[in-house]
């Protein structure tokens, strides 16, 4: 078995990763490359900075123990599990045996038919017998990665690099789907957020098709962006990816801001995108707020925002989860935050009250004549979803001083319910 893979970022080796007999991981760089502003400063990698960033670049859950299954792994073998599907990664790094490159990789074509068994064959593709297809993304949603070539679905194989991501709609929530791409159209309209769609034609269930914001087309093929997400940036390990008060390590939103302060080109302007997109979050009630659904993109040395993603109003699927990974002005439950917790947050930051208030009024008017587009894309979002998220818009435009936002929210809301009663 081997003891060593290859680290790569995007076209360039810059380490490698080694499995010790007593099976610590040991992360060797071996050009100047920064992977993690985690590791801003230190001279080497501890082991446990080490373990924690690579495990971050792993699925979760149910979805990791399948394919440890598949691999014949344990489902805590980091180094065995990168080993096999490393290959193609959330970002601009790759994980690969000794010998092969990220430009090994190729494309098999796939049809909408086939694309259509994969997803409604998941959980169960991840036992697929076609080992040459090694690709990872985190989570514990059940997903496919796929890339769209000249109008064209592919199957990357052996590594090469994905476009889009493909979440057929759980079982357990009809209507999360279509809750998604409603949710995330409206936040486009306040702040960059990943470009989503939504289809019934791919396989029996709706199917949620997302643009990978990590991909970019060059006339050199796909191109990986680098980027980590908020647990790999402070060197947590994925399970503190809801903050525990008390811990002396939980992550937060001011420790993303100390970094956006330090290492971003403009930190005042990220400042504010982040504010951005924690008010839309929490305007379109979305409780699934974690560590690993914030994320860094790495410009050189320097950092910005990834757009918003995985953005849904998931108290209406989950009325009894209010609980957020990340507090907001000290507070942890969704349905107690209003804009005097933004604000106060965003203060927290070091964003002066008057810009926290006048990007929240901003951010609230937008989504809210944003609601009647996406009411007419996605009508099969669930009633009940859609008039918690129109809620929780109205709430933070109401609580802001000045009449016109709150006229705005209530234009919204009340076409938005004039379409219900036709």
């Amino acid at each position: 078995m081997t003891s060593t893979l290859a680290v790569w970022l995007s076209d360039r080796r810059v380490g490698t990763l080694e499995r010790t007999a007593a099976g610590d991981l040991v992360y060797s760089p071996e050009i100047d490359a920064s992977l993690t502003v985690a590791a801003s400063g230190l001279a080497t990698w501890s082991p446990q900075l080490t373990r924690n960033w690579f495990d971050g670049l792993l699925p979760e859950g149910d979805r990791r123990v399948r394919l440890a299954a598949r691999f014949g792994l344990r489902s805590e073998d980091t180094f065995g599990l990168l080993a096999e599907i490393g290959w193609e990664c959330a970002g601009a790094v790759a994980v690969l045996p000794e010998g092969r490159s990220p430009s090994s990789g190729r494309y098999e074509p796939i049809d909408d038919a086939g694309v259509a068994e994969r997803l409604d064959a998941l959980p169960s593709i991840d036992l697929d017998p076609d080992d040459a297809i090694r690709m990872s993304l985190g989570g514990a949603q059940d997903k496919l990665l796929l890339a769209r070539i000249a109008q064209q679905w592919a199957l990357p194989i052996d590594g090469a690099p994905s476009t889009h991501i493909l979440k057929p709609e759980p079982d357990l929530w009809p209507g999360l789907a279509a809750a998604e791409a409603w949710a995330l159209h409206v936040a486009s309209a306040a702040t960059p957020a990943s470009e989503a769609t939504l289809t019934a034609d791919l396989g029996a269930r709706p199917v949620i098709v997302v643009t990978r914001y990590d991909r970019q087309h060059s006339r050199d093929g796909i191109v990986r962006i680098h980027q980590e997400d908020l647990c790999q940036a402070l060197g947590l390990p994925v399970g503190l990816k809801y903050a525990r008060p008390g811990h002396p390590e939980y992550p937060s939103l001011a420790r993303l801001a100390r970094i956006l302060v330090e290492r971003a080109v403009d930190p005042p302007a990220q400042l504010i995108r982040l504010l951005q997109q924690v008010a839309a979050s929490v305007a379109l009630r979305n409780a699934d707020s974690h560590a690993k659904n914030l994320s860094l993109l790495h410009q050189g040395n320097a950092v910005r925002l990834a757009p918003l993603y995985d953005v849904a109003p998931t108290i209406a699927f989950l009325p009894r989860q209010t609980t957020l990974g990340l507090s907001i002005g000290g507070k942890f439950k969704l349905t107690e935050i209003g804009s005097e917790h933004l604000v106060a947050e965003a203060k927290l930051w070091g964003v002066p009250e008057h810009d926290a208030a006048d990007t929240i009024g901003a951010v609230a008017e937008a989504m809210s004549n944003a609601v009647a587009e996406a009411n007419d894309l996605y009508p099969t979002m669930p009633a009940a979803a859609r008039e918690l998220a129109i809620a929780g818009i109205f709430q933070i435009q109401q609580q802001r001083p000045g009449k016109s936002a709150s006229a705005a929210a209530a234009r919204s809301r009340a076409k938005s319910q004039g379409q219900e009663q036709s």
